[in-house]
């Protein structure tokens, strides 16, 4: 029984694969394996550092099944999962960008924060795109919030919790256009704002991380599927 969420222990796959579909056509999987990077406060009072226990498999029966953890340890350090692919030229310019993803109710009682993102080999701010990022607080109301740092839109979190969603990310030359369908088969469209990526390589990285707040629980989000097709810059979204 794993100690986060007591789920039955399962087969350890070699890593988590994400989907690519590059410009020729090829379909193919990348492994997203444990990335034991260095503490990081990302602004925040508290300091994440990682933990192999928060990145791991689940039974999902004849589907990969992920999930990814978040435990406060005290008042200013948490520990956080990630993992990271190998960085590829498929992950780069204009494509569609998804995640099958289950955000669970533990979440919003949390400050875990969990990203999918894109991100360059060497990492910039000004080339991060955002898939979604789950639990950031705006104007007191916790979020979705999808994009990039500098440009985002966002959902609220109470509005796509404790279902099966996923998180569409169209990108095409600067701009992206978002959208999210629920389990009841609605999409949530979210509109379009410009957007960057690295025109030269990327890499895609699942991470958990704390944002500022008093709250001690722990909390998870699990994943089945995240998927890059690329797109010509001038294909319609």
């Amino acid at each position: 029984m794993h100690p986060l969420d007591g789920s039955a222990a399962v087969a350890d796959p070699d890593a988590f694969d994400v989907t690519l579909k590059n410009e020729s056509g090829n379909v193919y999987t990348i492994g997203c394996r444990y990335d034991d990077a260095r503490p990081n406060s990302y602004g925040s009072d508290i300091t994440t550092t990682r933990s192999p226990d928060l990145w791991y498999p689940v039974d999902g029966g004849t589907v990969q099944r992920w999930r990814i953890g978040f435990h406060r340890t005290n008042a200013t350090a948490a520990e956080g999962g990630r993992c990271t692919t190998a960085t590829t030229t498929t992950l780069r310019g204009s494509g569609d960008f998804s995640a099958h993803v289950y955000i669970h109710s533990n979440v919003a009682d949390s400050v875990g924060v969990f990203t999918v993102a894109m991100l360059p080999e060497v990492f910039t701010v000004e080339e991060e795109l955002d898939l979604f990022v789950a639990n950031l607080v705006e104007n007191g109301v916790k979020k979705v919030k999808m994009g990039t740092p500098g440009s985002s839109v966002g959902v609220p979190l109470a509005d796509v919790e404790q279902q099966w969603i996923t998180a569409r990310l169209k990108k095409r030359g600067e701009w992206c256009q978002f959208s999210i369908d629920k389990a009841d088969g609605r999409t949530v469209s979210l509109g379009t704002s410009p957007c960057h990526n690295s025109p030269t390589t990327g890499r895609v990285v699942v991470n958990a991380r704390a944002r500022n707040g008093s709250s001690v629980s722990s909390s998870f989000v699990t994943l089945d599927e995240v998927r890059w097709v690329k797109k010509d810059p001038s294909d319609p979204f």
